[in-house]
């Protein structure tokens, strides 16, 4: 099960349950992003509770899932991450991190190593480039008079199918 501590609606992934309503058991997976720091103001300090946070050290099969699949972070947020994972002495390998790209994967990992956090785990999946290559699959769609590895721009980078 996925728990979050606020309700939200997410294409990739469905049946959330507030943390609240959480289990302490095996593969729980307690999913975090930047709306719940930047927008919430919930730290992921304060994003779980005291036996939530036990019930990770003592359950390899549970994790963390920081969702920034659809944006960047900066390393204010890595220092906040590098941090807690340090003093809430959670294994790094239940540490997950999707990121926006393979860009991004590779600065994210040396990020997390320049603080001493090594064994994070990272996947790139870009939510935005997806929604752009499902829009020009769509029949009836007028292409570009440009070729469209040159006209296809989200989010301010340039992407090639």
């Amino acid at each position: 099960m996925i728990y979050t501590k606020e309700s939200i609606d997410h294409p990739l992934f469905k049946n959330f349950k507030q943390i609240k309503e959480a289990k302490l058991e095996p593969n729980s997976v307690y999913w975090y992003d930047k709306h719940d720091y930047h927008v919430r103001g919930i730290s992921l300090d304060d994003f779980l509770d005291v036996e939530h946070w036990e019930h990770l050290r003592q359950d390899p099969t549970s994790k963390i899932l920081c969702y920034y699949g659809d944006e960047y972070f900066n390393l204010s947020d890595v220092d906040m991450y590098a941090n807690t994972i340090t003093t809430k002495n959670v294994n790094t390998s239940q540490i997950y991190f999707i990121v926006i790209d393979d860009t991004w994967h590779k600065w994210t990992i040396a990020a997390f190593e320049k603080r001493g956090v090594i064994g994070i785990n990272v996947v790139a999946h870009n939510q935005l480039l997806k929604k752009t290559i499902k829009a020009i699959s769509t029949p009836g769609y007028t292409p570009m008079s440009a070729p469209l590895e040159y006209n296809t721009k989200t989010s301010d980078r340039w992407y090639r199918p």
